[in-house]
């Protein structure tokens, strides 16, 4: 139900109603005892206005005019224009996006190349584009198997948690209509020696998304991000040997020694990846 009130040229409210069930208004009547033009305004009571409901800001004439019938009464006959009222509902529309940044660089949500110690910072973007605001906002991320979350990287402007196995999960109580806000955390990436990427997502839920189901015990309904992801970048280690007897060339062929001669062998070794490597044995 919602409250309408009838105010008289003074803004003075002179009568208070509200909607039946079937939209309709009805004041109580007013008591005339001279004759005349009387002018008034229906208007809509948004003094203790409801969350979630943009009331109609419309102002109606009524016009009452007041007759004497020359039979010892008066009459009232009244003048107005339709009286609708659209009061509309608000619904937020939570859009959530990944981005990613490794080496103080831009952050994207294209893909990126990693070396080991590299640090990623994982960036979550949050945006209210419906017109209500959203609320008790729950957004859960997962540190990619396999990278080593950076302590203390959590962005901590909301409360957060982190479970055993990686699983961080921020609470905003409330993201306004139209606002943005996001949540962040770091994770360095361990040495590689064969083709790794970690690919990443995360997800919001939240109280009133008009998405969720109407049975509240239900699950809500998760909005997921984009998903991005890290390569890592490998190395890939060439070993050439050659030989040479006494002071001749190196070569790879077959060398004709005799009793005496020094034979010098020779091992090059070649990093033709992106990544170093590390800790190599030679045999």
């Amino acid at each position: 139900e919602f409250t309408f009130l009838l105010m008289n040229d003074k803004d003075e409210v002179v009568a208070k109603a509200t909607n039946k069930a079937d939209g309709t208004i009805t004041f109580d009547e007013l008591t005339f005892n001279t004759v005349g033009t009387f002018t008034y305004k229906v208007v809509e009571d948004s003094s203790a206005a409801a969350e979630g409901i943009v009331y109609d800001a419309a102002e109606y004439e009524v016009v009452v005019t007041v007759t004497d019938d020359l039979k010892g009464k008066l009459v009232a006959t009244v003048e107005k224009e339709d009286i609708i009222f659209n009061n509309k509902f608000t619904t937020p529309n939570v859009k959530i996006q990944k981005l990613q940044a490794v080496a103080g660089g831009n952050a994207t949500i294209e893909n990126i190349k990693v070396a080991a110690n590299d640090v990623v910072t994982y960036t979550i973007v949050l945006t209210n584009e419906g017109n209500g605001a959203a609320k008790n906002l729950v957004v859960t991320d997962k540190v990619p198997a396999g990278l080593e979350l950076v302590v203390g990287s959590l962005s901590d402007d909301y409360p957060v948690t982190i479970s055993e196995d990686g699983m961080i999960t921020w609470t905003i109580s409330r993201l306004e209509a139209g606002a943005q806000t996001s949540v962040s955390f770091q994770a360095k990436v361990p040495y590689v020696d064969e083709d790794q990427v970690w690919k990443n997502v995360a997800t919001v839920v939240y109280d009133n998304n008009p998405d969720n189901p109407d049975t509240p015990e239900d699950p809500k309904n998760p909005e997921n991000s984009n998903e991005v992801e890290a390569e890592g970048l490998t190395p890939e280690v060439a070993i050439n040997k050659t030989q040479k007897v006494n002071d001749g060339k190196a070569t790879k062929e077959v060398q004709t020694v005799n009793a005496g001669d020094k034979v010098t062998y020779i091992l090059t070794v070649t990093n033709n990846g992106e990544a170093e490597a590390l800790k190599l044995t030679i045999n």
